[in-house]
């Protein structure tokens, strides 16, 4: 999941993720989206939490391949 903050809310951000289940891990980044999170879940009810946080402004889904990722880590 690749989220966009309001500026300077990361950290405030981050610590409500922490919260939340499902979410694995996730690291700041720098540019279009300020988040990236790995996500684990059925359905689009963790994607609800993260955007009803009152300082994030976007979240675009992004979905792997477990078969293309284990010949990309090869």
């Amino acid at each position: 999941m690749l989220i966009r903050c309001e500026e300077g809310c990361e950290r405030k951000v981050i610590e409500k993720m922490n919260e939340i289940e499902g979410i694995i891990d996730y690291q700041e980044t720098i540019g279009t989206f300020d988040i990236i999170a790995k996500i684990e879940c059925r359905g689009d009810g963790l994607i609800s939490k993260v955007l009803r946080l009152p300082e994030v402004r976007k979240v675009t889904s992004l979905t792997t391949c477990a078969a293309q990722a284990t010949v990309i880590a090869t």
